[in-house]
């Protein structure tokens, strides 16, 4: 049986974003698609420095329906990007806005840990459906994907999108177990040996530049 890197700590949670530009241009990329908005919101950018990825991620601000965008520089040109939401990343919207308004080529790295069978056999661990997923946005619009996933019937779903990448192991999408076609390691190893991207590796990041992005509703009377 194959196994995984699940068990490596990684504070930054199931999804991430690496956008291919400064930590500022990323936020002149959100702050370009809230000018648009017909009733824009209150912009806000401030920095939000630490001396590891944990203690950075401890003092995100608490989930709302707002926007709130944790945006940290990386040992390479890419910046990572996440987004603190109470359902968590908007992968259908954030890539698209960030690559489009940024001007920027965008990758999403999800992935999320199948606990089907564990929780069948104990209710206090939360069910949550698998999910590995790669996606490449250019100019807001989506390029590539790779994703398998647990499509909530307990069957397990694979699909591409798009011409495969010079690093793409394509021999693997095969595989006769569908969940097996595309797993975490492999999209580490797609993100590393395509755009040198260590996406679970938390000393790729570097917290001591990171900055917080917030849009908020702006409040009826007041600026």
């Amino acid at each position: 049986m194959r196994v995984e890197s699940w068990d490596r700590e990684f504070p930054l949670g199931t999804t991430v974003l690496f956008a291919d530009g400064t930590c500022s241009e990323v936020a002149a990329g959100l702050n370009a698609f809230n000018d648009q908005l017909y009733f824009p919101m209150r912009f806000k950018v401030r920095r939000l420095e630490a001396s590891s990825l944990s203690e950075a991620v401890a003092r995100l601000p608490s989930p709302s329906m707002n926007d709130v965008y944790y945006v940290l520089p990386t040992a390479t040109d890419w910046s990572a990007v996440l987004q603190v939401r109470v359902n968590g990343m908007d992968v259908s919207t954030t890539p698209h806005v960030i690559s489009g308004f940024g001007k920027m080529r965008v990758c999403l790295a999800r992935s999320i840990r199948d606990t089907v069978r564990e929780h069948s056999r104990d209710a206090g661990i939360p069910l949550k459906y698998g999910s590995v997923r790669f996606s490449l946005y250019k100019e807001g619009k989506i390029v590539r994907n790779v994703h398998a996933m647990n499509e909530g019937t307990g069957r397990w779903g694979f699909e591409t999108y798009g011409q495969p990448l010079a690093s793409e192991e394509l021999a693997n999408y095969q595989r006769k177990i569908i969940r097996e076609r595309f797993t975490v390691d492999d999209l580490e190893r797609l993100l590393e040996n395509e755009f040198a991207i260590r996406y679970r590796d938390a000393s790729f990041y570097n917290p001591k530049g990171g900055i917080l992005v917030e849009l908020r509703e702006k409040l009826f009377g007041f600026i």
